[in-house]
């Protein structure tokens, strides 16, 4: 009687538990997913409107909107390095660093996003003076 009282209290073994990343990243990385998807929605819109044939200022308007979510996202994924490699530093959890390749990609997503939609809002600017 007294095994089986004992077998209860003991914690199960089985079943591992996770260990949960801090919260300001998991709050840094969901508003870079945010922003990830903001820039890929506006992407589209722009590229739909294009073969839609929108007003030129809604266009201007998207690429201006585009060009602001892009920098936002290039801030939040240098946050979110920055907060990555800290954590990394201090609780010694070397399984957060899997994040790396994800947080690069969003950068380099967003520079190309910034770059190409400032392009395209100066090239146009150039064409309506002529």
């Amino acid at each position: 009687m007294r095994q089986r009282q004992q077998d209860n209290t003991q914690p199960d073994n089985s079943a591992e538990k996770k260990e949960k990343s801090p919260l300001l990243l998991s709050l840094t990385m969901r508003a870079l997913l945010f922003t990830v998807c903001m820039s890929l929605a506006l992407t589209l819109l722009y590229i739909a409107g294009c073969f839609q044939l929108f007003l030129d200022s809604t266009v201007f308007d998207i690429l201006r909107l585009l060009s602001v979510c892009a920098v936002v996202q290039i801030v939040f994924s240098a946050f979110a390095a920055a907060e990555l490699l800290i954590y990394a530093g201090i609780f010694r959890r070397l399984g957060l660093l899997a994040r790396i390749p994800v947080i690069a990609a969003s950068f380099v997503l967003g520079a190309v996003l910034w770059g190409g939609s400032r392009l395209i809002i100066f090239l146009s600017a150039g064409i309506a003076v002529l």
